[in-house]
């Protein structure tokens, strides 16, 4: 992307997933990079703009789609371009090697102290994430 775009300064892309090892020994290296390759693959088979990142130090591999330059984040209110919601919205879940990560919802946000008006512990998918495409 970079080699692409050189005089891009501020490029911006869009994580939808990453494989990582966790620290639980299960996954090597060769694994992770095989796997996040796999699913860039699969994106790019149904014509969407996707690239993969090897972090090979901290044995983590990341797969992005799309390309933004610095109008993707509006630099007076910090909300995304309406090009990068859409992109969101069409990857609704981030994944750590192939399945959604899932986040805790505060059953207590917005709820006063009374015991009985508070809600059961849930989770949700964690959303998509812009990031920085890194440097040469």
């Amino acid at each position: 992307a970079r080699a692409a775009h050189p005089n891009v300064v501020r490029m911006y892309t869009v994580e939808v997933a990453i494989w990582d090892d966790l620290g639980t020994g299960k996954m090597n290296w060769e694994d992770i990079r095989r796997n996040s390759e796999a699913y860039c693959a699969q994106l790019r088979s149904q014509g969407i703009e996707a690239y993969f990142f090897h972090d090979q130090e901290n044995s983590r591999s990341s797969v992005t789609v799309e390309l933004f330059d610095r109008r993707a984040i509006n630099s007076t209110s910090g909300m995304f371009s309406d090009e990068v919601q859409q992109v969101m919205k069409k990857f609704p879940a981030r994944l750590v090697n192939g399945e959604p990560l899932m986040e805790l919802v505060d059953p207590y946000m917005g709820y006063p102290t009374d015991k009985s008006k508070r809600k059961p512990i849930d989770s949700k998918p964690q959303t998509a994430r812009l990031v920085l495409v890194p440097e040469m």
